[in-house]
This record gives C-alpha cells, structure tokens and sequence, in this order.
C-alpha cells in the first residue's frame, strides 16, 4: 500500500510530528510505501527525522465559509492543487492527515477526492470550537475513515459532527525500548520533570510553577526541570524568580527525543497540567514507558492514560493548591512512587508503536479496498 502522511511542519518539534514520524518507522517496517506532505508552518525545523522518507513541503490553504459579509469567497474557493499535485504524482492509495488545524480537513478531503485516494482524518485534540469549525466538520461524511486518539476527543466532536460517531479510536504510541534503554540523566539532585510547549493559554506550566512553590521548602533538596520552549518562556522566568525559586526551577529549551528519554529516566515524577482540551498526550506516554508516576489535569484524553491511583494523579482544576497536594502526596512516599512506577510501565507496554500502527493499517486496508 502506498500512505501519504499529511501534517504541519514535519520537521518541527512536537508531539503530533513525533507520533508521523513513529507511524512512517512501522509502515515502512512491514514493508508499505510511505511518504510524508509537510504543510508550511512558522516552526523551528529543528527535529531529528527517523523515517527514511520522502517529504514534499506543500502549501495547503484553509477553507473559509461564503458569509453574508464575504461572499467573494463563493468565486475565490481555495485551491488544494500542490497536496491534489503530489497525490497523483506519488500515486498515493490512502492519504492520512493527522490534523490540528481544522480547516484544513475540507481541503484535504477535496484533494484526495480529486486525485482518486482514500482520504482518512485523524483528530489529534479535541478543541474545535465555533461557528465555522462545526462546518468544517460537515465535511467529514466524505472521508473515506476517521480516526481519534482518545475517547475524550471522539466524544466531543461527535456532539459536533454526527460522523465522527463512526470513527475509531486508535492512541498515539510510545517507543518503549527506547525508554528502557535511555540512560537516566545524570544529577547531584533529584528532580521533577515537565516537557510542555511553554504557550500558557494550553499548557498550565504556571500552575506547575507555583504548585512547587508551595512545597518548595518542605523538600528543599528537590528541584523542577522544564524542557521546551515557546512565547511564554519570558514569563515563566519571571514567575519563577517571584516565587523566590531561584536556581531551583530550571527552564531547559527544546530537547531531541533522546535527551529528552534520558531526563525522563532520570526524574522523580513527571507533571504537566493543561488548559487545552488534549487530545492524548505523548510525554504521559513517554513517563509512563519511562516509569514514572505522572500529574495531570482532567481534561480532554489525560484521564484515560493518567490512571488515578494507578499510573498517577489528576488534578479537577488548575489550581496551585490541588497540584502541590499531589506532589506532596508522591514525593512524601516512595513506596507510593514505586508502585505508580510499576504500573505505568506495565500500561506503557499496550501503546507500543507497532501494535499502534497496526491498528492504522487496519483502518486504511478498508478505506483503499484493493489497493
């Protein structure tokens, strides 16, 4: 079988980027032809890519309602050539868009439709609010299958859009052998660990921030350690310094897959509350294929791999009191850890990639019948 994978920004780093890349890995593995459409994005291109892949940079415009204010959009109907373009030049059979950007969706559907391929979407969050998203959605009916990585995500969106009813749900994936051969970071002290985009209106790294600030003293000879990075960097450094944090709190920009391995293995714990309705999150995955007990907020697909009482602890709300109360609870008890630890690395074991993308393959063999 011939897969197109479509995403934003292939080269950048970020979850959604990282589970194409783990997809493209399997495929390629039992033995289908794979190519990745990177659609233009203001990101860094800064990750490691591992698929040995072809990967054709493309423009893909939004689509945009006709309204009562502009109807000129009924004569200027954007145009998916370049995607529709390389459909048909690489003789795609099926052509999986791993989407954020809801307005992409019709353009992509229009595309395949135009190039005879088998148009599958899957919904990487769950956050598609308003007027025109709903109607982007409408689109959906015309995809040959839709895929969700959560219940959570699937849930809200088929109150939005009545087929995604039909879609599967199929979890993003960890690459476990990769975490159990990860060399644990080396440190004089131990740490808390939290990898987050620093964007504050999704990620409630604040939250974190002044979480352990509020039991910062009780357990003077732990610190927290931040990878990532983003626009609100300059405001978690000031929160920090505020809090009277000094060098405890240690903000550590992007870091590749492998360092980033190394620094889970090497952590206490690992924390990252959420604004943003997720949809499933890989660093819970990464922390638990790690080893680690994890905190979360209950929000969006987090519940269904921050286990309570079992893999970790969730918090209802984003409040700096509920967050220091868990970690007070996991830092207080090492047994407690141990038996987290324990079990979030037997659940990690069910989200190994391969299995994962065999359930991919399933979807696309009925979406492409004969392909």
């Amino acid at each position: 079988m011939r897969i197109l994978l479509v995403c934003e920004a292939f080269q950048a780093l970020g979850g959604l980027r990282e589970a194409v890349d783990s997809l493209a890995c399997e495929f390629l593995r039992a033995s289908h032809s794979v190519a990745v459409a990177s659609v233009y994005a203001p990101y860094r291109n800064d990750r490691i890519v591992r698929a040995k892949v072809d990967c054709f940079p493309i423009k893909l415009p939004r689509w945009k309602p006709v309204t009562w204010r502009h109807p000129e959009r009924f004569f200027r109907r954007p145009n998916p050539a370049e995607l529709k373009s390389v459909i048909s030049d690489w003789r795609a059979d099926v052509v999986n868009l791993h989407g954020g950007v809801w307005e992409r969706f019709p353009m992509v559907i229009a595309a395949c439709r135009a190039a005879g391929a088998s148009a599958v979407i899957t919904f990487q969050s769950a956050s598609y609010a308003g007027t025109w998203g709903v109607q982007a959605l409408g689109s959906l009916k015309d995809a040959a299958a839709l895929t969700a990585v959560s219940e959570g995500a699937k849930g809200y969106l088929q109150d939005l859009s009545p087929p995604m009813r039909t879609a599967r749900v199929i979890p993003n994936g960890v690459d476990c052998e990769l975490l159990r051969a990860a060399t644990p970071f080396h440190r004089a002290r131990p740490y808390i660990f939290c990898a987050a985009r620093l964007y504050l209106q999704e990620k409630a790294v604040d939250v974190l921030v002044r979480g352990f600030s509020l039991i910062a003293r009780e357990h003077p000879e732990v610190d927290l350690l931040i990878a990532g990075d983003g626009p609100d960097r300059p405001v978690i450094e000031r929160l920090a310094a505020e809090c009277g944090l000094g060098g405890r709190v240690e903000l550590l920009g992007f870091k590749s897959q492998e360092e980033l391995s190394s620094l889970y293995k090497g952590a206490l714990l690992f924390a990252m509350p959420s604004r943003f309705r997720e949809g499933l999150p890989l660093v819970f995955l990464e922390a638990m294929a790690a080893g680690l007990p994890s905190i979360g907020t209950r929000i969006g697909g987090v519940p269904e791999v921050v286990l309570e009482g079992r893999t970790g602890l969730l918090i209802e709300e984003n409040v700096p009191e509920e967050l220091a109360r868990h970690l007070r609870t996991l830092l207080d008890s090492a047994d407690t850890r141990e038996r987290m630890s324990r079990s979030a690395l037997e659940v990690a074991i069910q989200y190994d990639w391969p299995g994962i993308a065999a359930r991919y393959l399933e979807v696309y063999a009925k979406a492409a019948p004969g392909r």
